[in-house]
């Protein structure tokens, strides 16, 4: 159901975070200085839609964030246990580790505030803060 690669060429962080409403755009010279690795989260029936970018340093992620900074466990996910299973499958074949809070976090975003819930929410193709969890 779902696949994780990494960019294959620096514009294509730019391009992501510009979409996601995200800072990965800004990591390019992190990613040159080796400094972390980013890695795209795609459902695979859609690989080139952005869904969730995770920033991995040191063998340890960092944070796992989607479309304007909601978390992994944001009620719009509506694959979030299958995501789980793939993500400690593939953190356990990389010998990377993850911190629960960073798979838990319910957020809607860093802020959360009313405009980027209700971006979330048209997103999610949801209509209200009560639908949506938020």
């Amino acid at each position: 159901k779902f696949l994780i690669r990494g960019p294959q060429k620096a514009a294509e962080l730019s391009s992501e975070g510009a979409i996601q409403h995200i800072c990965i755009g800004g990591y390019n010279n992190r990613v040159e200085r080796r400094e972390c690795e980013i890695y795209f989260i795609r459902r695979k029936e859609n690989p080139d839609h952005p869904w969730y970018a995770m920033e991995v340093r040191d063998d340890r992620v960092i944070q796992i964030h989607g479309y304007y900074n909601c978390w992994l466990g944001s009620s719009s996910n509506m694959q979030y246990d299958d995501i789980l299973v793939f993500l400690a499958k593939w953190f356990k074949k990389h010998h990377i580790t993850c911190r629960k809070s960073i798979l838990t976090n319910m957020s809607g975003s860093y802020g959360a505030s009313a405009q980027n819930r209700s971006l979330q929410r048209r997103a999610a193709g949801v209509q209200s803060d009560q639908a949506a969890g938020f």
